[in-house]
Order: C-alpha cells, then sequence, then structure tokens
C-alpha cells in the first residue's frame, strides 16, 4: 500500500476494485456493484428524482440527478455537482449521499450530470455535456 495515503484512509481504499484502464468496461462494472452494494438512504426531508435535459449540439439528451428540499417556502439557490472519475469513471448515483448533504446544509437544488464518459465519447464530450446541463 502506497505510503503516502492517509493511514485512516488506507482501509476503505481497499475495498475499491483496481484500476484497470485496458479493460475499462470490468472497472466500470465493478464500481457499479460496489455502489450497487452499499444501501444509500435518501433522506426523507429530500426529493431525488431524474429528469432529462438537451445534449449538447445534435447529440442525445442528458440524464441529470436533482435533489432538492422537499418544503421550500422561496427560491433556493442550485448547484452543479460534476462527478469525479476523471471523466472515464462513475456515475450521478455515486454521490447519492453527499449531494443529499450539499442540498440540506447549503439549501440549494442540487443537479448532479450524468455525462458521457471517455475514452468511448472523448474530450471535450463530457466538457460539454456539463456545460448543456448547466445551460
Amino acid at each position: 500500500m502506497n505510503k503516502r495515503i492517509d493511514p485512516e484512509l488506507r482501509e476503505n481504499l481497499a475495498l475499491f476494485p483496481k484500476l484497470n484502464l485496458d479493460n475499462i468496461t470490468e472497472t466500470r462494472k465493478a464500481l457499479a456493484e460496489l455502489n450497487g452494494a452499499v444501501s444509500i438512504p435518501i433522506d426523507e426531508s429530500v426529493s431525488v428524482y431524474d429528469q432529462m435535459v438537451p445534449g449538447p449540439d445534435n447529440n442525445p439528451a442528458l440524464r441529470v440527478q436533482i435533489y432538492e428540499p422537499k418544503e421550500k417556502t422561496e427560491s433556493i439557490p442550485g448547484f452543479l455537482w460534476i462527478h469525479g472519475g476523471g471523466y472515464v469513471l462513475g456515475s450521478p448515483d455515486s454521490d447519492d449521499l453527499l449531494c443529499q448533504r450539499y442540498d440540506l446544509k447549503a439549501n440549494c437544488v442540487v443537479v448532479s450530470v450524468d455525462y458521457r464518459l471517455a475514452p468511448e465519447h472523448p474530450y471535450p464530450a463530457p466538457l460539454e455535456d456539463c456545460y448543456a446541463a448547466l445551460q
């Protein structure tokens, strides 16, 4: 194990599958299985739903996952969340807990983008998807 990794994080890091960019499909599958193995409860005060938004240029529509307080009495700010994974891995679903936390702590609507992933969709496709969601 790499000594530069904080000792408190090493145990959790060991749960993650090995990153194999030679077989990106297998790596994505392993991450999705890991994400599916952990049940993330939805806070009862948060509404979570999917919506389709227009994609960039002539590309397909994009799924965004929206988190918002169930009880709002006024307009609240929005926050665009772009999940991690280097534009190669991940999905909005992998950040459910984090997006709920932002929603509740900042009293905002969180919109998490399900952008196209590289290498199937090389640069700048993922960034264009994120910008289209912002618009």
